[in-house]
């Protein structure tokens, strides 16, 4: 987290510096997801992978700082110190076709859990936090 960051005004400006800082180094450290515990229950770290051995799978995500959807990789989602998020869907499937979807709000961080896949992305990811479509994310 950089002065940068904290001083951003919205959600959108911290999402584009923190994308500009990924993979570069700030101060002594590298850009990286923390392996430090979290708080979690389990005393497990930030990084988690899906099972797929189980036959579920992510099968799109979407992010605010990316264009299009990612359907394999590494992709990260950007949480920040005062609750916000960038938006995000995360679709998550199975072996015999059926889907969940996930819609991270950004500014407040809240998540709405649906049955099936989302027939237009963009209706969630070109909205702003009142609810209006916008011309970029």
């Amino acid at each position: 987290m950089t002065a940068q960051m904290l001083d951003a005004v919205s959600p959108e400006e911290a999402a584009k510096i923190a994308d500009a800082l990924r993979g570069t180094e700030v101060g002594s450290a590298h850009c990286a997801i923390s392996t430090l515990p979290n708080g979690d229950a389990d005393g497990r770290a930030n990084l988690r992978h899906l099972d797929t051995h189980r036959g579920i799978k992510f099968t799109r995500v979407f992010v605010q700082h990316l264009e299009d959807p990612q359907i394999d990789g590494v992709v990260t989602i950007n949480f920040f110190p005062l609750g916000y998020s960038e938006k995000a869907i995360v679709e998550i499937g199975d072996e015999d076709g059926d889907r969940f979807t996930i819609l991270l709000y950004g500014l407040t961080g809240r998540v709405e859990i649906l049955d099936g896949e989302l027939r237009d992305p963009n209706d969630h990811m070109m909205r702003n936090a009142v609810g209006d479509k916008v011309d970029d994310r």
